[in-house]
């Protein structure tokens, strides 16, 4: 598979997971918009559930009022 069709892993784009990021999808989001952010399983992969975490408390710390992981779906469901 070509690498330009490979989505972004943490590991090779530490900057688009960043607050900026994350602050534009909150603003480009509608007042009760609600994000899914695939993450995968981390207990998998060797940044474990710091990961997800860090995920979490990013999107706390640019205004999403609540953040659910849904391990099912391996991901993050935030509400703006």
């Amino acid at each position: 598979m070509p690498l330009s069709m490979i989505p972004p892993r943490f590991s090779l784009a530490g900057e688009l997971y960043g607050h900026s990021f994350y602050g534009e999808l909150k603003r480009v989001l509608k007042k009760r918009g609600v994000l899914f952010h695939y993450t995968g399983n981390p207990s998998l992969i060797k940044y474990g559930n710091s990961f997800v975490s860090g995920v979490k408390k990013r999107l706390y710390e640019v205004g999403f009022r609540k953040i659910l992981q849904k391990r099912e779906l391996m991901g993050l469901k935030a509400f703006a």
